[in-house]
Protein backbone atom coordinates (compact mmCIF):
# COMPACT_ATOMS: atom_id res chain seq x y z
CA UNK A 1 0.00 0.00 0.00
CA UNK A 2 1.71 3.26 -1.21
CA UNK A 3 -0.16 5.78 0.61
CA UNK A 4 1.37 9.52 0.76
CA UNK A 5 0.01 10.32 3.85
CA UNK A 6 1.43 7.52 5.95
CA UNK A 7 5.35 7.23 7.38
CA UNK A 8 7.33 3.98 5.74
CA UNK A 9 8.46 3.47 9.50
CA UNK A 10 4.89 3.40 10.84
CA UNK A 11 1.98 3.11 9.06
CA UNK A 12 -0.49 4.49 11.46
CA UNK A 13 1.31 7.92 11.97
CA UNK A 14 0.30 10.53 9.40
CA UNK A 15 3.31 12.22 7.18
CA UNK A 16 1.68 15.43 6.99
CA UNK A 17 1.47 16.06 11.37
CA UNK A 18 0.27 18.83 13.26
CA UNK A 19 2.66 21.10 14.88
CA UNK A 20 4.23 19.87 18.14
CA UNK A 21 2.20 22.54 20.02
CA UNK A 22 -1.36 20.59 18.29
CA UNK A 23 0.05 16.99 19.16
CA UNK A 24 -0.88 16.85 22.60
CA UNK A 25 -4.43 18.23 21.60
CA UNK A 26 -5.69 16.12 19.06
CA UNK A 27 -7.47 13.31 20.73
CA UNK A 28 -5.07 12.42 22.99
CA UNK A 29 -6.08 9.77 26.14
CA UNK A 30 -3.36 12.10 28.58
CA UNK A 31 -6.65 14.70 27.72
CA UNK A 32 -9.28 12.46 28.18
CA UNK A 33 -9.45 12.25 24.62
CA UNK A 34 -11.04 15.32 23.99
CA UNK A 35 -10.79 17.21 20.81
CA UNK A 36 -9.11 20.44 20.97
CA UNK A 37 -8.56 22.79 17.97
CA UNK A 38 -4.82 23.36 18.34
CA UNK A 39 -5.53 26.85 16.67
CA UNK A 40 -8.98 27.30 16.48
CA UNK A 41 -11.44 26.90 13.34
CA UNK A 42 -10.79 30.30 11.98
CA UNK A 43 -7.25 31.75 12.51
CA UNK A 44 -5.24 30.14 9.82
CA UNK A 45 -8.93 29.99 7.59
CA UNK A 46 -9.12 34.27 8.28
CA UNK A 47 -5.99 35.06 6.90
CA UNK A 48 -4.63 35.50 3.87
CA UNK A 49 -2.92 33.11 0.67
CA UNK A 50 0.29 34.92 1.78
CA UNK A 51 0.14 34.13 5.52
CA UNK A 52 -1.15 30.46 5.16
CA UNK A 53 1.91 29.56 3.12
CA UNK A 54 3.95 31.16 5.91
CA UNK A 55 2.66 29.25 8.57
CA UNK A 56 2.67 26.06 6.37
CA UNK A 57 6.36 26.49 5.26
CA UNK A 58 7.30 26.90 9.19
CA UNK A 59 5.21 23.67 9.60
CA UNK A 60 7.29 21.87 7.70
CA UNK A 61 10.59 24.09 8.31
CA UNK A 62 10.31 22.83 11.90
CA UNK A 63 9.76 19.08 11.01
CA UNK A 64 12.24 18.40 8.39
CA UNK A 65 14.73 21.26 9.11
CA UNK A 66 17.37 19.59 6.92
CA UNK A 67 15.40 18.01 4.13
CA UNK A 68 14.52 20.94 1.64
CA UNK A 69 13.26 18.84 -1.15
CA UNK A 70 10.28 17.36 1.68
CA UNK A 71 9.63 21.00 3.04
CA UNK A 72 9.25 22.21 -0.75
CA UNK A 73 6.92 19.41 -1.62
CA UNK A 74 4.69 19.58 1.92
CA UNK A 75 4.74 23.29 1.18
CA UNK A 76 3.65 22.91 -2.27
CA UNK A 77 0.76 19.85 -1.35
CA UNK A 78 -0.62 21.61 1.49
CA UNK A 79 -1.06 25.20 -0.15
CA UNK A 80 -2.49 23.21 -3.27
CA UNK A 81 -4.71 21.93 -1.07
CA UNK A 82 -5.98 24.98 0.96
CA UNK A 83 -6.80 26.79 -2.74
CA UNK A 84 -9.02 23.83 -3.08
CA UNK A 85 -10.23 24.02 0.17
CA UNK A 86 -11.30 28.22 0.02
CA UNK A 87 -13.59 26.59 -3.02
CA UNK A 88 -14.92 23.41 -1.97
CA UNK A 89 -18.55 23.99 -1.07
CA UNK A 90 -20.45 21.07 -1.94
CA UNK A 91 -20.00 17.55 -3.10
CA UNK A 92 -22.57 16.59 -5.96
CA UNK A 93 -25.52 14.49 -4.41
CA UNK A 94 -24.56 15.25 -0.96
CA UNK A 95 -27.33 17.75 0.82
CA UNK A 96 -25.55 20.69 1.24
CA UNK A 97 -25.93 20.67 5.29
CA UNK A 98 -24.81 17.21 5.15
CA UNK A 99 -21.45 18.26 3.10
CA UNK A 100 -21.30 21.48 5.99
CA UNK A 101 -21.09 18.78 8.65
CA UNK A 102 -18.69 16.59 6.97
CA UNK A 103 -16.55 19.64 5.85
CA UNK A 104 -16.45 20.94 9.70
CA UNK A 105 -15.64 17.81 11.26
CA UNK A 106 -12.45 17.38 9.77
CA UNK A 107 -11.84 21.12 8.96
CA UNK A 108 -12.01 21.27 12.94
CA UNK A 109 -9.78 18.36 13.61
CA UNK A 110 -6.77 18.79 11.41
CA UNK A 111 -6.66 22.62 11.12
CA UNK A 112 -3.58 22.42 9.98
CA UNK A 113 -3.49 20.09 7.43
CA UNK A 114 -5.35 20.69 4.33
CA UNK A 115 -4.68 18.05 2.29
CA UNK A 116 -5.93 15.70 5.26
CA UNK A 117 -9.16 17.72 4.89
CA UNK A 118 -9.24 17.33 1.26
CA UNK A 119 -8.96 13.67 1.38
CA UNK A 120 -11.27 13.06 4.73
CA UNK A 121 -13.86 15.23 3.35
CA UNK A 122 -13.59 13.14 -0.34
CA UNK A 123 -14.08 10.07 1.61
CA UNK A 124 -16.32 10.71 3.37
CA UNK A 125 -18.99 12.47 0.92
CA UNK A 126 -18.32 8.73 -1.78
CA UNK A 127 -19.57 7.11 1.19
CA UNK A 128 -22.28 8.62 1.67
CA UNK A 129 -23.12 8.73 -1.78
CA UNK A 130 -22.47 4.72 -1.93
CA UNK A 131 -24.36 4.42 1.26
CA UNK A 132 -27.26 6.35 -0.10
CA UNK A 133 -27.43 3.91 -3.56
CA UNK A 134 -28.03 0.70 -1.17
CA UNK A 135 -31.51 2.28 0.36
Amino acid sequence: MNNPYLTKDNPNEAATPLPPAAINRIDNPANGGQFTPAYGRSSLASKGSGDIEKRIRKIYADRYPTDFAMQKTMVEHQTECYRYMQSYHSAQGVPTSVFKEIKSSYVDRYPTDFAMQKTMIEHQAESYLALQKGK
